[in-house]
């Protein structure tokens, strides 16, 4: 009975007749959900290791993370500090895996106010809501950016997590929703 329930398994797949008892460390690649940005050379990297509650970032994304900090100083966006490394998720920033329309939102959103806007919370682990391909930041409250946040090109007002929300046009093609928590603004850019 065992030799024969062997042959039919075996003719079958003989896959199913391997066992091991060694997990591989899962690998979780993230290059789809990083965003490319061609002037830049591009964010295609992937990154092994848990997403949550921190992922680390490899070489190469340490590289675009700055790349990308560099890039948005240009728009009078700054970073608080980062990037995030060795499974950090606290007093640090990181900037990979960021969506276009947040990258392109938040620039718009300095252009726009003409003031100066600094991430405080990005793709970094540690947060429910934040994340790599997620479209929301954390940007520290700052007099300009908060002005703009209930001026004219605001669209609607509301309550989100128990906190204050306003919705805003950003830019022709991009909305944000910023709530306003006990020390930034906790930021979803959409289109």
């Amino acid at each position: 009975l065992v030799i024969g329930a062997y042959v039919i398994l075996y003719t079958i797949n003989p896959k199913i007749l391997s066992f091991s008892l060694d997990l591989p460390t899962p690998e979780t690649v993230i290059g789809s959900a990083l965003f490319n940005l061609p002037a830049l050379g591009g964010a295609t990297s992937a990154a092994t290791g848990a997403v949550s509650p921190g992922y680390t970032l490899n070489e190469a994304e340490v590289k675009t993370n700055a790349t990308m900090m560099t890039a948005l100083s240009s728009a009078n966006v700054s970073v608080n500090n980062g990037p995030c490394t060795d499974g950090r998720t606290s007093g640090c920033t990181n900037l990979v895996g960021m969506p276009p329309a947040s990258y392109q939102g938040v620039q718009d959103l300095a252009k726009s106010c003409g003031c100066n806007v600094m991430i405080t919370g990005g793709t970094e682990g540690g947060h429910k809501s934040h994340g790599v391909g997620l479209s929301t930041l954390d940007l520290r409250m700052d007099g300009g950016v908060n002005t703009y946040i209930k001026g004219p090109n605001k669209i609607s007002e509301g309550t989100q997590f128990g906190y204050p929300s306003y919705t805003v046009r950003v830019s022709n093609g991009i909305n944000a929703t910023f709530v306003q928590e006990a020390n930034h603004w906790h930021v979803m850019f959409g289109k």
